[in-house]
Order: structure tokens, then C-alpha cells, then sequence
């Protein structure tokens, strides 16, 4: 903090009552003034470090709320239960041990990680199952819509598709199976999603016991 920023807070900090000062002679230059903090400044100052914790607990609350919300969505998909991700253990040192604890902690880092890339994970998986499932669809009940009106299944400028009546079982067929692999997939990708969401948030079980530990 420069400065010209710092004493106009400790003036405002001494009219409120916070702080008291006193002016000492100095032998190498013009007198100094000196800072002490009155009993109203160390009660305000609890009162400060209180709100801080709440604070900081709210955030630790809210981002451990998240994560478990996003574990239940993945036992719901995958019907396996996720383990639990424990809370902040007690640390000892104050506000400042708290927070260099949770900068050192590998999953305060992963989960971040993995909450950024669930964005576009999610495009993905929303385009391709949209993608698959309206060209399944599409097979499924335009071929035999196709066949019976004339009516173009694939139309370009100088190409236009009409299913020939032999091939319209073929066609189905292979949309009904697209499903099928659709499927398929869905829960292959569900499995390594949810092993990749329990390496992020939850850590290993080394991780797991360690944390349950220290609590």
C-alpha cells in the first residue's frame, strides 16, 4: 500500500476511535507520529476477524455444496455412490493459516479445474447426443416418410436423396441401432466422467483419510 493511500485510512481509523497516536521527536528529521491501537480498535478488530471467518466459512460452505450436489448428480446417472468429500478440517494458526491451507490443498485447485471445463464438457455432450439422436430419429421415421411421398430425405443443390422402398428396413434399422449405441456410449461416458468428477473433487482415498483424520 502506498503511502499517500495509507494515512489517510489510519487518520479516518483514529477519528472513529480505533486508533490512538502520539507525536516523538526524532534526531534525524522532524517528529514522528506513531500509531497504537485503542481497547475499541481490538474489539472492532475481532469483530472484523469474526465477519472474516463467517465469510470465508460461507465460501468453503458453498463450494463444498456445489461439489456435492454435482457428486449426487452423478450417482444418479451412474447408480454408484460417490464418497463423500469431507469438510474444512479444524486448523489451527487463524485466518491466515486457514487460507494458506486451502492454497496448498490440491482440491481447492482440481475442483476450480474441473468446474472450468465443465462448460464446455457440457456443450459436448449436449451436441452430441442432440446430433445422434435427431439423425437416429430422422432414419427411424423420415425413411419411411421419404419413400412413401417422394419427399427428399438429403436435398442439395444438385443431389436429392429418396430412399428406394428395399432400403427403407436397412435404414431404420440402422437408426434403431445408433440409439442402441447411443445409449451405449452415454453410460461408457457417464463411467469416466464419474471417475474423472471423483478424482477432482473427492481426491484419492489416501486424500479421503488423511482429511477424516484431521478432523
Amino acid at each position: 500500500m502506498k503511502r499517500g493511500a495509507l494515512y489517510p485510512v489510519l487518520r479516518s481509523m483514529e477519528e472513529q476511535g480505533l486508533l490512538g497516536s502520539h507525536v516523538e521527536p526524532s534526531v534525524s528529521g522532524p517528529p514522528r507520529k506513531y500509531y497504537v491501537i485503542t481497547d475499541q480498535g481490538r474489539e472492532t478488530l475481532i469483530e472484523w476477524k469474526k465477519v472474516w471467518r463467517r465469510t470465508l466459512d460461507f465460501v468453503a460452505a458453498a463450494l463444498e455444496e456445489d461439489v456435492n450436489q454435482e457428486g449426487k448428480v452423478v450417482e444418479a446417472l451412474l447408480g454408484v455412490r460417490m464418497p463423500r468429500r469431507p469438510r474444512v478440517v479444524a486448523i489451527d494458526g487463524g485466518i491466515l493459516a486457514r487460507i494458506k491451507w486451502w492454497l496448498t490443498d490440491r482440491r481447492t485447485w482440481t475442483t476450480l479445474v474441473y468446474m472450468f471445463f465443465q462448460l464446455p464438457l457440457g456443450i459436448f455432450y449436449f451436441a452430441m447426443l442432440v446430433m445422434t439422436l435427431t439423425l437416429s430419429i430422422g432414419a427411424i421415421v423420415g425413411t419411411p416418410v421419404s419413400a412413401v411421398t417422394g419427399v427428399p430425405m438429403i436435398q442439395t443443390d444438385n443431389y436429392n436423396f429418396v430412399p428406394s422402398p428395399w432400403a427403407v428396413p436397412f435404414i431404420i434399422a440402422v437408426g434403431a441401432l445408433a440409439i442402441v449405441a447411443l445409449m451405449h456410449l452415454v453410460c461408457a461416458i457417464g463411467r469416466l466422467h464419474g471417475a474423472y468428477a471423483k478424482a477432482m473433487l473427492v481426491g484419492s482415498p489416501e486424500e479421503r483419510q488423511s482429511l477424516h483424520a484431521g478432523t
